[in-house]
Order: C-alpha cells, then sequence, then structure tokens
C-alpha cells in the first residue's frame, strides 16, 4: 500500500475536524475521480473540478474589472458643498466635527459591534 503524502494527510485531517465541528454524519470517500458524500442510502457526487479554487490573479482580475466598471458608471455631481457656519476656519472646522458627530455617531458603534 502507498503512504499517504503528508499535505493530502493534512487535508483529510482538516476535513474530518470541519466534519466534526459541523456535526456532518454521514461518509466522504475521496479519489482522484471525485468524492462521494454518503448518508444513509443517498449519495451526492462531488466533482474535483467544481472544487478548485481560483488564483490570486483570477481574483484580482475580477475585482479590478468590476472597480473598472464602477468608474465608468460614475457621474459627475452638480451638488454643490455646503458651506459650513462659522466666521473663522476654526469656527467652520468645529460646526463640520459636530455635525459628522451628530449625524454619524450611531455608524461608529454599529463598525465596532461588526468587527
Amino acid at each position: 500500500m502507498t503512504a499517504i503524502p503528508a499535505h493530502i494527510e493534512k487535508t483529510l485531517a482538516k476535513l474530518k475536524t470541519q466534519m466534526e465541528k459541523a456535526k456532518i454524519e454521514g461518509t466522504y470517500h475521496v479519489s482522484s475521480q471525485g468524492i462521494i458524500y454518503s448518508l444513509e442510502n443517498q449519495s451526492q457526487i462531488l466533482t474535483i473540478g467544481s472544487l478548485q479554487r481560483k488564483t490570486d490573479s483570477q481574483i484580482l482580475r475580477r475585482k479590478s474589472n468590476t472597480f473598472l466598471d464602477d468608474l465608468r458608471q460614475s457621474k459627475d455631481s452638480t451638488r454643490q458643498p455646503e458651506v459650513p457656519l462659522g466666521d473663522t476656519w476654526e469656527e467652520k472646522i468645529t460646526h463640520i466635527c459636530q455635525h459628522i458627530n451628530s449625524t454619524h455617531s450611531g455608524q461608529a458603534a454599529q463598525l465596532k459591534n461588526k468587527i
């Protein structure tokens, strides 16, 4: 019998751990042709080709294309910026900070909760 390469053994151990954590019952039969998941009298075939991970360059290319499409669709705004209240720059900056804090104070808490 041929020894299982270490990297394959490590992958199988990870799969076993994930199955235990997810409380998945049944068995996986793994071969070079595919993977079969069986539970009682039912089986599901997973082909290895459908499980291939995309390369970093493929992911980057897809994301950059999406980003470029978004840039092409952006429109110029005709909205004029709001002139802040205050006679001096210090008063204007203070007004802007107060406005940001009053309108966006809940967003900082929401972001902290998500992290």
